[in-house]
C-alpha cells in the first residue's frame, strides 16, 4: 500500500488496529506505530517523481498492510486544492486512484477511509466523511498469478 500527498498538506494514517503513521494537524511527526510503515527517501522520491526536492510530494508506504478500514486524515497546510493518490494491490490487482479535493483552508482537514482486504478481487471504495468519492484518475493493472 503506498500513497503520496500534495505538498501542500499534512497527512495522517491510522490502520485498522488504531496504530497510527504521518504528521497531525500541526505538523508535528507522530511516532511511527505501524511497524512496516516508511517515508520515501528524497531521493527515491525525485526520482519517482521527477520533482526537485522542494516540490516533492509527501510519500508513505506500509509494507504487509493488514485487512481492513483504513483512515487518511489530509489537513491543508495553504488555502489551495489538495490531491492524494492511493496504489493499493491485492494477490491479483494492482489499484491506482488519484483523488482531488477542492480547495480547502489552511487547517481544515478532510478525513478519507477504504476497506483493504488483500484477499479481495474488488476495487476498494474510497469515502470522505462517510461519502463515498470518486477518483479523478482511477487505473488497474492485472497481476500475474
Amino acid at each position: 500500500m503506498t500513497g503520496s500527498s500534495s505538498l501542500d498538506s499534512y497527512v495522517l494514517l491510522v490502520d485498522p488496529e488504531g496504530h497510527r503513521f504521518g504528521v497531525d494537524s500541526s505538523g508535528k511527526p507522530v511516532p511511527r506505530e505501524i511497524v512496516r510503515g516508511f517515508y520515501e527517501d528524497d531521493d527515491t522520491a525525485e526520482m519517482e517523481t521527477n520533482l526537485p526536492a522542494e516540490r516533492q510530494p509527501q510519500v508513505m508506504s506500509i509494507d504487509e498492510a493488514a485487512s481492513g478500514r483504513y483512515v487518511i486524515t489530509v489537513t491543508a497546510r495553504r488555502n489551495t486544492k489538495q490531491w492524494l493518490k492511493i496504489m493499493l494491490w491485492t494477490r491479483t490487482k494492482l489499484w491506482k486512484q488519484e483523488f482531488m479535493l477542492s480547495a480547502m483552508a489552511a487547517g481544515t482537514a478532510a478525513k478519507l477511509s477504504f476497506a483493504y482486504d488483500f484477499h479481495s478481487e474488488k476495487e476498494p471504495q474510497v469515502s470522505m466523511n462517510e461519502q463515498p468519492l470518486q477518483p479523478a484518475k482511477n487505473e488497474s493493472v492485472v497481476l500475474r498469478p
